[in-house]
């Protein structure tokens, strides 16, 4: 019988609190093939069976142990948890037991073990038949006391009695072997430690002391037979064990008759209640299982259910077992309760609560095979001492210098590399890559839409153009552009801009235009799809799978949230007409009933719209067109704003997308844009009405339509004033997966918004005005549910799944653990799954394999409502999921090769030169004929840029006030300020006609030294005044 049901039962303790003279009393009478060895004290302190023990008609009295039952490492007879009477310190107490050998008994056999701290081992290694009792791991008497005389329990294949007495008063351990003493040890017993409240359960497992009976602590190693030590490492007990009690007296004090059975009239059932969970969806209902136990005839029990839809039947007579079922298919959803009455003549009855819970279809959560992300608490029905938080990528370093807003990015399967379309404030470019470091930019004349007045003529795309890669289109329409403003309109802030169209209303040019192609270069244009301008282009379209149809989110004016204190631009819609000298009639307040009301500046979010095809007109307000210009959340349906926590904010730009390796996850990484109030304007060179940092943060969700911010922490956190990104980070459309990383691309700036520097010792430094910054986060890292260092849980809603392992993303490093327990919906612990059959789970991976008992199969359970409990410390959880043979497998790129330093493409590489600073930073050359600056401390931090050079960079030094000297290979020097923004001196012609620079050092009175490739020297100061003319050196 497989006792992995998943109608689950649960062992209570029920401890007399009066302190009897048995604490426990395991007779091993229970039927073979029960999971349990029950405990006929009445104390309730129950052993759990592993899967290397069994139940065995072989005893002396009746059934036996048999901890060495099957080659499988496990437990032995075990308790998870071990309460105090079965821990005892400085108090009396005897363990007792009748045992016999197998023929093949080799040496290591644990009789008595907790967690290996306190143990009784018969025949320890080099003395077959010698003893060894551990108190705090060595003999109470002593470090020299390791093996004690005993009896040889080999000599004639009979049962021993054994007997192990604790004096507390007279400080002493007694051994007897079938009732005669063997020896006597001094000195003091001390229990296993606990632990005290609160840090008991913070302790991770919480199952110290655990009990072991038959077979040493191996709760982590089922199975492992490549760890151990020799073939006798788990110590499995090699005999048969029977009649175990366990007393808080000291029993013996002289020898003594070995007693007979302690068996008397009793009836014990197990378990002391029932859990039964009823699906309808479920492919079949399990069977709970009853053991009863007694020392009558089993023919005369008699077992009755109280309630119609309670079925209860022997699994043969005299067995024992009887089976369980909750005949619920005509009950409604709910909770039931009833009993179960188990008599036997001449003995007291027993009763045993049954608790049923019936389901409808829609209380539990189907999961399938697919990954679910702790995101929110969708998954968290109760948790203790859990905090979600969102999880900042890592910055990788600089990549595309002079480069703006990164358009998209994705992996093109059919070709294998990765493209990115991305703005360098002039038309859309483009770039691919083989590995998704080293990048080759594409002549920015092959983008284009085709001219429809002139046949074959390119027309560039903006730097405000969006493409997207469609898979589910056809061919020629895989790929997708949309462009904002390329038709005659009026800019927000009233200015006409020009178009070439003609022979339209103006206002019908106006709007978003969309492009199709079957390559990504060459454009066809499909015609205006929106009448509305979101006044910059945010356009984030994609496919969604969960809905079968296309998104697209944009920017939006809120017109519905109440609170403008200030003007600014956006905030007005301008007529075809209007100037500055005469504006009246021609321009009209957004939302004119907000403006005069105190509260808050929340005017930029977020727009959404479906549909089935995005070359086709986009649905809209068939007034929209007629009653204003822009999009605004009167006429779209706003899904994404700033609300009073953020004060003086919105969001100015999202990148938007539905997250692909997980179901029902959407992310939006909007630009956090905080507007300094005109009365807390910092110095402007020129007054600008709308100013302040943009930093790009995390916004989640289920449907694409309610979004959380979490912890509202920065995704991509603005850098150090010394950095080059310190006033902005603006996320970029699309992500790739390589392996087992996600990364993505973001505009980065040392100025504010609207190019506007915060004080003017910060002004632009003209040779970096920026560039794309590369960041990377790990598979499903965006959110976590956290666990610090005191503990703490996560209990799922009922779910089912398919398929056959669960997989954990998590990350516990070396100070943390994690425990999965797979419960029914009565919130009970399923057999064979508890927090104590579970391989403690640690480190860090995307997809760990969670076991119990060494087996990770939990294919019995599929398709029956479970909950999964987590517990954990130190711990963060990402995601989970359950998969079988038939889950798809990720076919993308593998995992990119690590960078030569932490500084993205750009870093330098084999035989550039480098040299360092005073502070500890790095001057470096790169590829692309640029000199940088890194912290020391954080090479993934850029202080300053020059370039790019005519030839390669081949020399680099410091002079002693930091100033940076560099020479190229065409034999250009140039001697440039600490942070390379100004030129001190510079020129060519160092070297001869035909050679170059090899190589420049700085010598004490900071004279640069200059060596050429044809082994030429050449001696100047640091205004390029020759020192030493240029002149051969010749070996001596």
């Amino acid at each position: 019988m497989n006792w992995r049901v998943f109608c689950a039962v649960t062992i209570v303790a029920i401890v007399n609190p009066a302190r009897a003279e048995t604490v426990a009393l395991w007779l091993f009478d229970d039927p073979p093939g029960s999971p349990v060895a029950i405990d006929t004290s009445g104390n309730g302190y129950h052993l759990t069976l592993g899967p290397d023990a069994a139940l065995t008609t072989k005893g002396k009295f009746g059934g036996a142990l048999d901890a060495d039952a099957t080659s499988e490492d496990g437990m032995g007879a075990f308790r998870y948890q071990a309460e105090k009477p079965l821990n005892p310190g400085d108090e009396a107490w005897t363990l007792e037991c009748w045992v016999k050998a197998k023929s093949n008994m080799a040496e290591d056999n644990r009789i008595w073990g907790l967690s290996g701290v306190n143990y009784i081992d018969y025949g320890r290694r080099e003395n077959s038949t010698g003893l060894f009792i551990a108190s705090r791991y060595l003999p109470i008497d002593g470090v020299t006391a390791w093996n004690k005389p005993t009896g040889n329990l080999q000599s004639d294949g009979r049962f021993h009695h054994l007997a192990f007495v604790y004096d507390a008063k007279a400080k002493e351990l007694r051994h007897y072997f079938d009732g005669k003493r063997q020896f006597v040890a001094a000195g003091n017993w001390k229990e296993v430690p606990t632990g005290e409240a609160p840090y008991a359960e913070a302790i991770m497992p919480p199952h110290y002391p655990m009990l072991q009976v038959g077979c040493r602590d191996a709760l982590q190693q089922w199975d492992h037979h490549e760890i151990h030590l020799h073939e006798r490492h788990m110590k499995k007990f090699q005999g048969f064990i029977d009649e175990m009690r366990f007393s808080n007296t000291s029993l013996y004090k002289r020898d003594f008759k070995p007693p007979q059975s302690f068996a008397k009239p009793a009836l014990h059932v197990w378990p002391e209640e029932i859990s039964v969970v009823h699906y309808p969806a479920a492919r079949s209902q399990a069977d709970s299982t009853l053991l009863i136990h007694t020392t009558k005839d089993k023919k005369k029990i008699t077992v009755s259910g109280k309630s119609t839809w309670l079925t209860v039947a022997s699994s043969g007579e005299g067995s024992g077992i009887y089976s369980v079922r909750a005949n619920a298919d005509s009950l409604k959803p709910g909770t039931y309760a009833s009993t179960i009455k188990v008599s036997v003549p001449g003995v007291s009855s027993q009763s045993v609560p049954v608790k049923l819970v019936v389901l409808d279809e829609g209380a539990t959560r189907d999961v399938g095979d697919r990954k679910q992300m702790f995101i929110d608490d969708h998954f968290i029905e109760k948790s203790k001492n859990v905090k979600l938080h969102i999880n900042p990528a890592q910055k990788i370093g600089i990549d595309f210098p002079s480069s703006h807003y990164p358009r998209n990015i994705f992996y093109l399967e059919d070709r294998q590399v990765w493209r990115m379309y991305f703005s360098p404030w002039a038309n859309l470019r483009c770039a691919e890559s083989k590995d998704g470091i080293h990048w080759e930019r594409l002549a920015p004349e092959r983008i284009g839409y085709e001219s429809e007045e002139e046949p074959g003529k390119l027309i560039p795309l903006p730097f405000a153009a969006v493409v997207m890669h469609d898979p589910h289109d056809i061919p020629e329409r895989r790929f997708k552009a949309f462009e904002e403003v390329s038709s005659h309109t009026i800019d927000a802030d009233g200015y006409e801009i020009p178009s070439s169209q003609k022979g339209k209303p103006k206002r019908e040019l106006a709007g978003i235009y969309a492009f199709y192609s079957a390559d990504g270069f060459r454009f066809k244009k499909a015609g205006r799809v929106f009448p509305l301008l979101p006044e910059f282009v945010s356009c984030a379209p994609h496919y969604d799978h969960n809905m079968g149809k296309y998104v697209c989110y944009f920017r939006c004016q809120n017109t519905k949230l109440p609170g403008l204190t200030s003007i600014q631009g956006n905030q007005f819609f301008y007529q075809y007409g209007f100037s500055y000298d005469q504006p009246e009639g021609l321009v009209q307040a957004v939302a004119p009933e907000t403006m005069l009301k105190p509260g808050f500046e929340n005017l930029r979010s977020v727009s959404r719209i479906v549909t089935d095809d995005l070359l086709k007109p986009w649905p809209v307000d068939s007034s929209a067109e007629a009653s204003t210009m822009y999009t605004t959340a009167s006429t779209t349906d706003m899904v994404f704003t700033a609300d009073f926590w953020d004060g003086f904010s919105d969001f100015y730009v999202h990148s938007t997308m539905v997250y692909p390796y997980a179901e029902n996850v959407y992310l939006m990484f909007p630009t956090f844009f905080r507007h300094f109030h005109p009365s807390r304007q910092p110095w402007f060179h020129a007054f600008d009405d709308a100013n302040g940092p943009l930093e790009t943060t995390l916004a989640v969700s289920r449907d694409g339509v309610k979004w959380d911010r979490v912890d509202r922490k920065a995704y991509v956190a603005n850098g150090r004033h010394d950095e080059w990104d310190r006033w902005r980070t603006m996320m970029g459309l699309g992500m790739v997966r390589a392996g087992n990383d996600l990364y993505q691309y973001y505009w980065g700036g040392g100025d504010l918004h609207d190019s506007l520097p915060l004080r003017p010792e910060m002004k632009r430094n003209p040779d970096w005005p920026g560039g794309l910054g590369l960041v990377k986060q790990r598979l499903d890292g965006f959110v976590s549910a956290d666990v610090d260092y005191q503990g703490g849980s996560i209990t799922t809603p009922p779910i089912t799944f398919t398929g056959e392992r669960l997989e954990l993303n998590f990350k516990c490093g070396g100070q943390g653990t994690l425990f999965v327990e797979l419960r029914d919906a009565n919130d009970v612990p399923i057999q064979g799954f508890t927090l104590g059959d579970c391989e403690e789970v640690s480190g860090d991976d995307v997809a760990w394999e969670v076991r119990w008992r060494g087996s990770a199969d939990v294919s019995l359970l599929a398709g029956r409502p479970i909950k999964i409990h987590f517990k954990m410390r130190n711990a963060k959880l990402y995601a989970f999921q359950f998969v079988g043979p038939d889950t798809p497998k990720f076919q993308g790129p593998p995992n990119i090769p690590s960078r030569r330093i932490e500084g993205g493409p750009n870093s330098t590489g084999d035989g550039l030169p480098i040299a360092v600073q005073s502070n500890g930073n790095i001057v470096m050359a790169n590829e692309h004929r640029h000199v940088e600056i890194r912290r020391g401390d954080s090479l993934s931090s850029q202080v300053g840029v020059a370039g790019r050079f005519a030839s390669d960079i081949t020399g680099l030094a410091v002079l002693s006030d930091d100033a940076v000297v560099l020479g190229t290979a065409n034999g250009e020097i140039q001697v440039r300020s600490p942070d390379l923004s100004e030129v001190f001196a510079g020129g060519g012609g160092m070297v001869g006609n035909g050679d170059g620079i090899q190589s420049i050092v700085v010598d004490a009175q900071d004279r640069i030294v200059i060596k050429t490739k044809r082994g030429n020297v050449r001696v100047i100061t640091r205004t390029l005044e020759e020192v030493s003319p240029l002149r051969k050196l010749s070996p001596r």
